[in-house]
């Protein structure tokens, strides 16, 4: 029989769909594996275990969404959403509670909310409930209440809904006038066109300064497209009528003439006072902004509940004033996106330009400082985004596309001056199901990778290491235990002064909804972990893992698995209080890698299609226990001195010769995994694969 050796020395492609497995001339597919579940890919090539997730606090039972909020570098916050209630923690080392704020969303709102912050304000966008702002007032003190937004912009729905129009009528009284004179209108600040007066002497003088001037005026950007009416009723007087979408309570006109004599006069008197049939474009009729941004001095607003194709900007240098006059360069901006396809608009992000995310494609706003006369929003890309906020990577954005199963990367570029929006799961794409939340984590305190969490519809997760400039995009899954019948699930996440933090819920033996916040932590290697010194032989604070089972750790030692009481307390030997002052407690996960089916060369051609089998694998691993082959522990431990009845320490090298006990198949690999809560990082693998 034939002999080869394969070795893989990087992971850097992370777990590939079954769809790849077929496809050898892949360079991905040689630092690939079939399964990476539980386990983080490191830039530098290997795959390690993730953290553990360690339990912050117990949230009430129902949906929680998490959001942050930065003060500035010393003052980050972590804000849990829950139905009516807004619970504020410090983020960082001690997590501490700081209070609650009430909060008008209702349980079944709570996955639709959107934040921005800047400062010491934080915004929360719902469609249903005015904007909330968050004011950080200082110390430990918040207050919470109604954005005061003004001068919300005027729009005519015209529908059921609408105020019911109530015209407004204005009559002018022409003094010392002749005919051909030309004079101009005033409404509220906005100057008419010259009109022409053409006379008050014979019928077709009087029809023609009628038409003149109802031509002029319905052309003022005062009035709607109809509406306008002049009509004569006396001499050189005439009744303005503004009706239908014209109508409204205006100021009283006022006009002077532009030629003929100083004695010419225009003298206005209101008749009738209007109502008007616009309304404000958002409100408790219409609904409220769905999301928001800050970019170039303006607060960006995306979309409202029954106008989610118009976007809105504030007056430039005033956040909250959306007010819309005479057209100036600092006034507030009010447009609607238009294209072949729906264009809901699903996100806005304020990078090297806006850039704008719809149901039908992805936009951007090019020049820079646009205002309401210059501002042009330009398609770019026509794939369609879901209703999840968008995030940013390593110098591009990434968002999931309408069908729920691709990420996409959106990043511009300079040959086409435009942008592009690149699949980057199409080697993974099985790990994206149905995205409900995502957050990005850039390197941390003691990691140099950036990941990002994408939390699915069925409660599990993948995690995609992002290095754009080195090139890496690794997918893994993230998957928690199921201690009893109904499965664990992540329900939403987010990333506050560089650390993840996640919405978990889990079930007990009654099926009881424990909903708990958890953040990722490499110093923990258990889930909803508690970690602590002992009091009167018990470890305490597991109230939110009562009556389920865990694993207990003892300066890094695996103890033997215990319930946790009804105290929430777990009782430790005279043994282990004895051998160990510091012990960790929580649900243990399984991380799993395998590698991809091997292709290797018999001289006679590459054996992937052929019956095979491993007979042999070593490997190199970092400072990892464990460890387990294909459910038989592999040897990373050797003698030295005092070793006996001492805890394993970490191995870092080379583990030779593990023999393999698999037989002959075409695809099999083998399987790596720590069933116990010990540390697990493989850098390189070496396979000696037996052909026919």
């Amino acid at each position: 029989m034939a002999k080869t050796r394969y070795i893989q020395n990087s992971f850097l492609s992370g777990e590939l769909s079954p769809l790849v497995k077929g496809n050898i001339t892949l360079a991905q597919y040689y630092q690939g594996l079939e399964k990476a579940s539980d386990v983080m890919v490191v830039p530098q090539g290997g795959v390690k275990r993730r953290g553990g997730l360690k339990y912050v606090a117990t949230n009430p039972a129902g949906s929680a969404k998490l959001l942050d909020f930065n003060t500035s570098t010393e003052s980050r916050y972590l804000l849990c959403v829950t139905a009516g209630n807004i619970a504020v923690y410090v983020a960082g080392a001690t997590n501490t509670f700081l209070g609650n704020l009430a909060a008008p969303y209702l349980e079944a709102e709570i996955s639709d909310l959107r934040h921005v912050t800047t400062e010491n304000v934080c915004l929360i966008f719902h469609e249903n409930h005015p904007a909330q702002r968050i004011v950080y007032d200082g110390g430990v003190s918040f207050s919470i209440g109604d954005a005061p937004f003004t001068n919300v912009p005027q729009f005519d729905f015209n529908d059921a809904l609408s105020p019911t129009p109530v015209s407004e009528v204005q009559s002018v009284v022409f003094g010392s006038f002749s005919a051909g004179q030309v004079y101009q209108i005033d409404i509220e600040g906005v100057l008419s066109k010259s009109i022409t007066y053409a006379g008050d002497s014979t019928a077709d003088q009087r029809d023609s300064t009628a038409f003149n001037l109802q031509k002029n005026l319905q052309d003022m950007p005062n009035f709607g497209e109809t509406g306008v009416s002049v009509v004569r009723t006396g001499n050189h007087a005439y009744e303005i009528t503004a009706s239908g979408e014209s109508a409204k309570d205006f100021k009283l006109f006022s006009g002077f003439a532009t030629t003929g004599s100083g004695s010419s006069s225009l003298t206005f008197t209101k008749v009738a006072t209007g109502v008007a049939r616009a309304e404000d474009v958002w409100g408790a009729n219409r609904g409220y902004p769905r999301l928001g941004a800050f970019f170039e001095g303006r607060l960006w607003l995306g979309g409202t509940r029954d106008k989610k194709q118009s976007l809105f900007a504030s007056k430039a240098g005033s956040l909250l004033d959306f007010e819309i006059d005479e057209g100036a360069d600092d006034e507030a901006i009010f447009i609607t996106l238009t294209s072949r396809t729906l264009t809901e608009i699903t996100d806005i992000y304020g990078g090297r330009n806006l850039q704008i995310f719809t149901s039908g494609g992805e936009y951007a706003v090019l020049e820079a400082n646009a205002t309401a006369a210059t501002i042009n929003t330009r398609a770019q890309t026509s794939n369609g985004s879901l209703y999840i906020a968008v995030q940013e990577a390593d110098g591009a954005v990434i968002f999931c596309d309408k069908n729920g199963k691709t990420l996409r990367e959106y990043a511009y570029t300079f040959n086409e001056d435009s942008y592009a929006s690149n699949d980057i799961t199409v080697l993974s794409s099985h790990l994206i199901t149905a995205p409900i939340d995502s957050a990005f984590l850039t390197g941390t305190a003691s990691d140099d990778s950036n990941w990002l969490f994408t939390l699915n519809a069925d409660g599990s997760a993948s995690i995609l290491n992002k290095l754009r400039a080195q090139d890496i995009n690794a997918f893994t899954s993230m998957t928690l235990a199921t201690p009893f019948n109904v499965g664990t699930k992540m329900e939403a996440v987010e990333v506050v002064d560089e650390e993840a933090y996640f919405i978990v819920k889990r079930y007990d033996s009654s099926n009881a909804e424990v909903s708990t916040i958890e953040k990722l932590d490499f110093n923990y290697l258990t889930d909803g972990s508690v970690a602590g010194t002992a009091t009167a032989g018990k470890l305490a604070g597991l109230t939110h893992l009562i009556g389920f089972e865990v694993s207990v750790l003892g300066d890094g030692a695996v103890l033997p698995k215990r319930v946790v009481d009804g105290d929430g307390e777990i009782t430790l030997t005279a043994s282990e209080l004895a051998n160990h002052t510091n012990f960790e407690a929580g649900i243990n996960f399984v991380p799993t890698v395998q590698p991809m089916p091997s292709n290797t060369n018999i001289g006679s051609g590459e054996n992937f299609m052929r019956i095979k089998r491993v007979v042999r694998v070593s490997l190199r691993v970092y400072e990892t226990k464990g460890l387990y082959m294909d459910g038989v522990p592999v040897p990373v431990r050797s003698f030295g001195s005092m070793t006996l009845d001492q805890p394993a320490t970490p191995f870092t090298g080379i583990v030779d010769d593990i023999y393999a006990v698999d037989g002959w198949t075409r695809d099999e690999m083998p399987i790596f995994t720590c069933p116990d809560p010990t540390p697990m990082h493989i850098q390189a693998l070496e396979l000696e694969i037996e052909s026919s």
